[in-house]
């Protein structure tokens, strides 16, 4: 594969991250690629695969954290454009939480 275009995005204050980077990729006609994410947000839903049960769990985290690495990739299911990326987040104690970047109220099965 070879590296053809690179994209430097910038988002709408507020925006949710997930949404608006999906939709910038349908604008670009991005259907495959890698990305890398910095900078805050207000609010995050992330989620991790439960071995155990073997399903996939969500947790919302609120009020402003930094992002200190996204990363992920760019790809097509049933022809649609999908992200899947990782994050970790800080907030102000310096205190991380990270795993896969959500939508807000994605249908995976809660944490309690």
């Amino acid at each position: 594969m070879k590296l053809k275009d690179t994209h430097l995005i910038r988002l709408a204050h507020g925006s949710d991250l997930l949404e608006a980077l999906t939709e910038q990729c349908r604008y670009r006609e991005i259907r495959m690629g890698f990305l890398s994410v910095i900078g805050a947000v207000q609010g995050a839903t992330i989620g991790y695969y439960d071995q155990k049960d073997k399903v996939y769990r969500s947790r919302q985290l609120d009020g402003g954290l930094e992002i200190t690495s996204c990363s992920g990739n760019i790809s097509l299911k049933d022809g649609d454009i999908i992200i899947h990326a990782h994050i970790l987040l800080s907030d102000a104690e310096g205190k991380t939480y990270g795993g896969h970047l959500l939508i807000p109220h994605h249908p995976l099965r809660r944490s309690q």
